[in-house]
């Protein structure tokens, strides 16, 4: 490992309350929020498909993470999830799908 780099693995404590969070819904689409560019401080948001807003705005429940978020990035992707930036440049919240989710679709 190249100590250049900063490791992106988490410890089994650390680990804990995010797996919970995701095990509760395991199929669900999850967003990574950074409220502070660089602050080891992130939201996982659990966004449900149900509209609840006027407008489209879908249901989120969040968890607040004191991780970096290239380490959940890292953790959601080792759980089976694709991650990345929305398409519309406006978000900055990375959007994780269940790969499995994505390989039903296109099907």
């Amino acid at each position: 490992m190249d100590p250049r780099v900063p490791s992106t693995q988490l410890s089994p404590e650390e680990q804990r309350p995010i797996d919970a969070f995701v095990q509760a819904s395991p199929n669900s689409n999850y967003h990574i929020v950074e409220p502070v560019k660089g602050e080891p401080k992130v939201q996982l948001c659990r966004v449900s498909g149900e509209v609840t807003a006027p407008g489209g705005a879908q249901r989120r429940e969040c968890t607040q993470i004191a991780q970096d978020v290239t380490k959940v990035f890292a953790f959601m992707s080792e759980r089976g999830f694709f991650c990345q930036l929305p398409f519309d440049p406006t978000h900055t919240e990375i959007e994780c799908v269940r790969i499995n989710k994505i390989v039903q679709r296109q099907s």
